[in-house]
């Protein structure tokens, strides 16, 4: 199995979609989709990243190791909820908001909380969006836990103030690009 294919075969079995493989790994969909494609080489950066953020064994990638032996014992679907669900409410409780308060700033039924808190009902990422914007956090660490995501998200308001400030936003991107 070529390198392009096997990376393709892990975000599948990770159960990731291009766009959160793809932020969680720092690259862009289109570039994601252009390793996944075979288009361009996947850099050995990138592997270290697999490595580091999934803890995938880097001889999947380089021999030919399974990947069922490659990759940590993958976590059920009940599993993941629930972490999801813990991570809302712990984030929620921090910030000293009940359900209803939540359910007001975010903009998803009370019920709707209640149901995700108490593993009732599959987060959507429609509905991760509205609670992470309501919790002060980011998508990626609602849905995958990751730590770095968690403070300080990057979501549309930021986004659209970069816009709205072109100096900031050079700033930003020559920091950003090392120039």
């Amino acid at each position: 199995m070529k390198m392009n294919e096997k990376l393709l075969q892990l975000r599948n079995t990770l159960q990731l979609s291009t766009n959160a493989f793809a932020k969680t790994l720092g690259c862009s969909t289109t570039q994601l989709k252009r390793y996944e494609q075979g288009i361009t080489p996947i850099p050995t950066t990138l592997i270290q990243t697999i490595q580091a953020k999934y803890k995938v064994n880097t001889q999947y990638f380089y021999a030919n190791m399974p990947l069922s032996q490659a990759i940590p014992q993958q976590k059920t679907k009940e599993q993941i909820n629930a972490e999801i669900a813990n991570r809302i409410k712990q984030r929620r409780i921090q910030l000293q908001l009940t359900q209803k308060q939540l359910s007001q700033i975010s903009n998803v039924s009370e019920s709707q909380i209640s149901q995700i808190e108490a593993l009732h009902y599959t987060l959507s990422d429609t509905n991760a969006e509205k609670i992470a914007n309501a919790l002060q956090t980011s998508t990626i660490w609602i849905k995958e836990g990751l730590e770095e995501y968690k403070e300080y998200p990057v979501n549309q308001k930021v986004i659209d103030y970069l816009w709205k400030h072109p100096k900031l936003r050079k700033e930003l991107w020559m920091k950003v690009n090392g120039k």
